[in-house]
């Protein structure tokens, strides 16, 4: 069975670091053991106010059996005044003695739970520079009065002092919380700095920067179902520049090729127009290029013939102007027009039918990403299931350590509650036999008085005796003698 050595609050101790010991600590000492499982672990508990708590809340430093190196016990070896004594002792004749820890590394730290430093409130800046000092050193001393120790205890309590290697630590784990970290936990600053420093850092902290682009990529199949991208949600389809892709031979040949574009979309008529713009800028060169050598010897045929009105109106020199001449712009407007309906239309049926490719394409990939996600949703679910079988059966173990723990804490109160009694019943025994004791001295006192009293009254009887048979013996001898006489 474990027990704790201890009373509600922990035995009262002194606790220094063995390199400066004009300041020890006051703290508690709680003996925690296990004569079954052979384990022992030796443990200094210190109140002080943290920041974030209202209340004064307790650090706890553990020194197990495995972190002990062989330590010893003897005699207060710092001079204590007499407040420190009294604080230290049970009752009657104190034996104050000194435990000399020796530490393989500093001891873990128990501290309340949270977040971050330990940081001490206004006012608690000694203490806690106290309880850093034990906390990192590797040789402590803990002063105490033996008292307090049960003497079924003691051999076990010295096995961990001198033989540490012969036992072993118990479980790190709580259940309230705590949280086991090392002395760097503790920031001596107090709490009142640490906010105004930490206010000022926040107000200069740099804006994160901006989130990449999410791109319009197929999900890879190991990636979680559950929780899908925005861009995966978003997804639509996307029509690509006809220029790209190809469906003839003859198409790939006449197409001029381009640089190669991001997919986008047509929002909206503006957009509609300004690529069409683009692409007549595009192929307007080419068309001119192969329009132009049909349409020069036409246009000089015409310019080296003019019309008979003209050549009349020139012959005859009259006043009036000669008609001007044809412009290229209508006749240029109307070949290229023609020619770039011919391209769009082309570019026109040639989108639809990408589009139509996408579509089966999208719709094709859609149904594999379902099936997908419908495989990947199966195994999430027997992945889940057998995580939930899992925890179920962790849980159930944990359930009954927890209640062999809580049976064996239940046993240790009990242990201690008896404990406790049975030294209550031994000094209120021990007061009434001290009273019982004080009683029949003061009877035999008397008895005494009265055996003296007696013997004093019998002497007096002897002495009234021998002076009566003094007095009775010359009657006793006349009477004698008058009986003797003849009549």
């Amino acid at each position: 069975m474990t027990q704790i050595q201890s009373r509600k609050r922990g035995i009262p101790a002194l606790a220094y670091p063995a390199s400066s010991p004009a300041s020890p600590s006051s703290c508690s000492l709680l003996f925690k053991h296990s004569l079954e499982r052979a384990q022992a672990t030796l443990s200094l508990q210190f109140v002080l106010a943290i920041s974030g708590y209202n209340e004064p809340q307790a650090i706890t430093l553990p020194y197990d059996a495995s972190s002990l190196l062989p330590s010893s016990l003897g005699p207060a070896i710092i001079p204590l005044p007499q407040t420190r004594l009294d604080e230290l002792a049970r009752h009657g004749n104190p034996q104050i003695r000194t435990i000399s820890l020796r530490l393989k590394t500093p001891c873990h730290v128990w501290c309340p739970p949270g977040s971050g430093s330990v940081r001490p409130n206004r006012g608690a800046e000694d203490v806690m520079e106290h309880l850093v000092q034990v906390a990192r050193a590797t040789d402590v001393c803990v002063v105490f009065d033996f008292n307090w120790l049960r003497r079924q205890h003691h051999e076990i309590f010295t096995q961990l002092l001198e033989q540490p290697d012969s036992l072993a630590a118990f479980a790190t784990r709580r259940r309230d919380g705590y949280r086991c970290m090392d002395w760097t936990v503790f920031d001596l600053s107090p709490s009142e700095v640490v906010q105004k420093v930490s206010g000022t850092e926040s107000e200069t902290e740099d804006e994160a920067p901006p989130s990449y682009v999410e791109s319009h990529k197929r999900p890879r199949h190991n990636e979680s179902p559950s929780s899908p991208s925005p861009s995966g949600r978003n997804r639509k389809r996307i029509l690509r520049s006809p220029a790209r892709i190809s469906t003839s031979p003859t198409e790939k040949a006449s197409s001029v090729p381009l640089s190669p574009t991001p997919p986008h979309y047509y929002a909206s008529p503006a957009d509609l127009e300004r690529e069409i713009t683009n692409s007549v800028a595009k192929f307007l060169p080419g068309v001119m290029r192969q329009i132009l050598p049909d349409l020069l010897p036409e246009l000089c045929a015409n310019l080296a013939s003019p019309s008979p009105s003209v050549a009349a109106s020139v012959s005859s020199q009259t006043s009036t102007p000669p008609p001007p001449l044809s412009s290229l712009k209508p006749l240029l407007s109307s070949r290229v027009a023609r020619h770039v309906e011919a391209q769009l239309q082309s570019i026109y049926d040639h989108t639809l039918s990408h589009a139509s490719y996408l579509r089966n394409t999208a719709d094709a990939e859609l149904f594999e990403v379902l099936e997908d996600y419908k495989l990947d949703l199966i195994m999430v679910k027997d992945d889940a299931l057998a995580e939930l079988d899992r925890e179920v059966v962790g849980k159930l173990e944990d359930l009954r350590a927890d209640a062999a723990d809580v049976v064996n804490e239940v046993g240790e109160r009990v242990g201690e509650h008896a404990d406790e009694l049975c030294d209550d019943v031994r000094e209120r025994l021990d007061a009434i036999a001290e009273t019982e004791k004080l009683g029949l001295q003061r009877e035999m006192v008397e008895l005494e008085r009265e055996k003296k009293w007696l013997m004093w009254e019998r002497e007096v009887l002897e002495r009234d005796r021998r002076r009566f048979e003094k007095l009775t013996a010359p009657v006793e001898l006349r009477t004698a003698r008058a009986g003797s006489v003849p009549l």
